[in-house]
């Protein structure tokens, strides 16, 4: 969380994967793990105008990341 409001605010969300095949799955996964626990509430709360979300999966030495962006203007 940043303590300028006006610059984006970042979530992260990290998973192991024991298969490479798993890794786009468990990215999702932890994207969804960010909005059914309401990581955001807090910053939603604080009027950052920008969030944003990373699902990140590692599996062995790669890593794989998805990413969502919140506006709340």
């Amino acid at each position: 969380m940043p303590y300028d409001e006006q610059k984006p605010a970042v979530i992260l969300e990290l998973k192991r994967a024991k298969r490479y095949t798993e890794m786009e799955k468990l990215c999702q996964e932890a994207l969804q793990q960010i909005e059914k626990q309401h990581y955001d509430a807090e910053l939603i709360e604080e009027e950052y105008p920008l969030i944003l979300k990373y699902g990140i999966c590692f599996c062995k030495k790669s890593c794989m990341v998805k990413i969502e962006k919140n506006k709340n203007v």
